[in-house]
């Protein structure tokens, strides 16, 4: 775990986290929409792209309040952007990070021209200016792969890979390959300690998971590791050991 911390450390970021932060409700709310809204043969229409786009803006628009504030992205650039990467979107969707041991340099090209492609997308254009977030991108690519693409922001990727204001993709990958070192440390700490316990409570196995979603606050293991993240790094809710 980052810094060799202790299970118990991160089932109290977790705690932390769900205790103090009520905006998680977005994030419940558009994964439901989108899990409703996804195409039942995985072929996007363009109302599912309508649907989906929408979706991906409760969440935006609430988590990425600041960046969004005084402008939105283009909705219909959005749909565009879906829709001419559904192959690569609706591939992602069904792998997993942890079973993913190294980024091949393939898959490193796919989710760096995929990073880019949504960093146009969900720019805004202020005083005639465009301001991109890789932030929102990288909540995008989540929502639509929870399994596979992890959450950041500033202060957490600061943590992980320092500052993302240039080559962000690049970073973003980086960081990828960090938080799937993490899996692999938290599965070792699952042997033999309540994490094993804790992660069967809150833990969705897979995308095929039906007991995924707000009904029962389960969601994918990238989801958890985020919520410990934004709970120590991002809040300070946890605090460091001084050994740490």
């Amino acid at each position: 775990m980052r810094n060799n911390k202790t299970p118990e450390e991160f089932i109290e970021g977790i705690e932390k986290f769900r205790e103090n932060e009520p905006r998680d409700a977005m994030y419940e709310v558009a994964m439901h929409l989108i899990k409703e809204f996804w195409p039942k043969n995985d072929n996007l229409e363009n109302d599912d792209a309508i649907n989906i786009s929408y979706a991906l803006g409760v969440l935006l628009l609430t988590w990425n309040q600041a960046f969004y504030r005084y402008g939105i992205f283009d909705f219909e650039k959005l749909r565009e952007t879906l829709k001419a990467n559904w192959d690569e979107i609706k591939s992602f969707r069904k792998k997993e990070l942890k079973n993913s041991p190294f980024l091949h340099e393939e898959d490193k090209s796919r989710i760096k021209k995929l990073f880019n492609k949504f960093l146009e997308a969900l720019s805004v254009t202020q005083n005639g200016k465009t301001k991109k977030s890789p932030v929102a991108v990288a909540k995008a690519l989540h929502l639509l792969a929870p399994h596979f693409f992890p959450l950041w922001d500033r202060k957490i990727a600061e943590a992980y890979v320092d500052r993302y204001l240039e080559k962000p993709a690049e970073k973003y990958i980086e960081f990828t390959e960090c938080i799937y070192e993490f899996i692999q440390k938290l599965e070792n700490f699952r042997k033999g300690s309540e994490l094993k316990n804790f992660l069967g409570k809150y833990e969705a196995k897979s995308i095929e998971d039906k007991d995924i979603g707000p009904k029962t606050r389960k969601f994918s293991i990238l989801k958890l590791i985020d919520e410990y993240n934004y709970a120590r790094f991002t809040k300070g809710w946890v605090k460091e050991d001084e050994d740490g």
